[in-house]
């Protein structure tokens, strides 16, 4: 693999100039990013972010993986994502496939996420995606009822019950 390919993917893709800055700031690697994830980094839409997943493979540092209507598309790192991120920028970075000496946060099955926080899928409705959110991962009782009885008023429709104690 070429750190040029990546130069090159940074300077004239602007989702992937932004997503190596991020990976450039890590202290972790993580063995997994899901499109979710680089979306919300970025502030891309999904194809924007599918689309760079698409390229980076190309690059030779990892495989993308689309898995439309089994779950979430995601990127297996092969290398250490942080060296990706600081290699786009011209910085020296070791782009070596992962050895067994390589630090890997594998909680939460080595998926990219939030410091702090872990990522929860809800389905909502038969045949749609799960909805995706993050909670702190010392949500308290306390918090999670507050959070019941936010989402509760979230409803348009009208009559709704007057059992929620507010």
């Amino acid at each position: 693999m070429d750190a040029k390919e990546i130069v090159n993917l940074a300077e004239r893709n602007p989702v992937a100039r932004e997503f190596f800055a991020d990976l450039a700031r890590r202290e972790r690697n993580y063995r997994v990013t899901t499109v979710d994830r680089a979306a919300t980094i970025t502030g891309a839409e999904r194809n924007e972010v599918e689309e760079m997943f698409r390229e980076l493979e190309t690059c030779g540092v990892g495989r993308y993986m689309n898995r439309r209507g089994r779950g979430k598309g995601r990127f297996i790192w092969s290398v250490s994502m942080i060296n990706v991120g600081r290699a786009a920028f011209g910085e020296e970075a070791d782009l070596e496939p992962f050895t067994e000496d390589l630090e890997i946060d594998e909680e939460e099955g080595g998926e990219d996420q939030e410091e702090g926080f872990v990522t929860h899928a809800f389905r909502l409705r038969p045949g749609e995606d799960p909805l995706e959110f993050s909670l702190p991962e010392d949500l308290t009782k306390e918090e999670a009822r507050r959070l019941s009885r936010f989402i509760s008023c979230l409803p348009f429709e009208s009559g709704l019950d007057d059992d929620f104690d507010f």
